[in-house]
């Protein structure tokens, strides 16, 4: 290769490296992980299956039927794991929140959140949003189940602890241990503590009974 080719060739490389590592890091976009089964996504009028690789734009809403499943990774590394017959709508992180960043609205089904990097989004708390409740993430592996008006949320691995705040009652609970869950409800929160509280799904950790 003459050597201005081979020069135009490395820096091509060298500007594709920068341009994927922005990407990754891109607060306007989550990363499809992995999925299978049927799931899509809808922003305005579009709708569209998702695959593995694919960028998915925030405010778009995620779907997945009764066999559906999909990883989605966000630009601080925070990693959501949506289950079957599920709704979550992503969150644009760009809106620069003031008190928090909230990462998904779960309007229906079960997801699994890990949270990423907190230095990637100013070290502001990582808050998903449930009909019922609030959940503050910090270090823990959390899976919350949207059902039937009522919301639960289970400590999968606990290293920070989790703070639910129920919306309606302006009650506050914070769990630190794992196979610890807390039940939010319009009839009050703590209703909860055995296995056949959460879908019985073999993808998630259940509380043991």
């Amino acid at each position: 290769m003459p050597f201005i080719q081979a020069i135009i060739f490395c820096a091509f490389i060298f500007s594709g490296s920068i341009m994927a590592a922005d990407a990754a890091k891109d607060p306007g976009s989550a990363r499809v992980i992995s999925t299978e089964g049927g799931a899509d996504y809808s922003l305005y009028d579009k709708r569209e299956k998702i695959v593995a690789g694919m960028k998915i734009p925030v405010n778009s809403v995620v779907r997945t039927d009764s066999d559906g499943e999909a990883a989605i990774e966000f630009f601080d590394g925070t990693l959501l794991e949506i289950g079957p017959d599920s709704e979550a709508l992503l969150i644009d992180f760009a809106d620069s929140p003031r008190d928090e960043a909230a990462i998904f609205t779960l309007n229906s089904g079960i997801v699994s959140v890990k949270a990423g990097d907190p230095a990637l989004r100013a070290h502001l708390p990582l808050v998903a949003h449930t009909p019922q409740a609030s959940v503050e993430v910090g270090d823990s592996a959390v899976v919350i189940q949207a059902l039937g008006g009522k919301n639960h949320i289970f400590v999968d691995s606990a290293d920070k602890g989790v703070v639910v705040r129920d919306k309606i009652h302006g009650e506050e609970l914070k769990l630190f241990e794992s196979d610890g869950v807390a039940t939010i409800a319009p009839a009050g929160a703590g209703e909860c503590s055995a296995s056949s509280c959460m879908l019985k799904h073999p993808k998630y950790k259940k509380p043991r009974s």
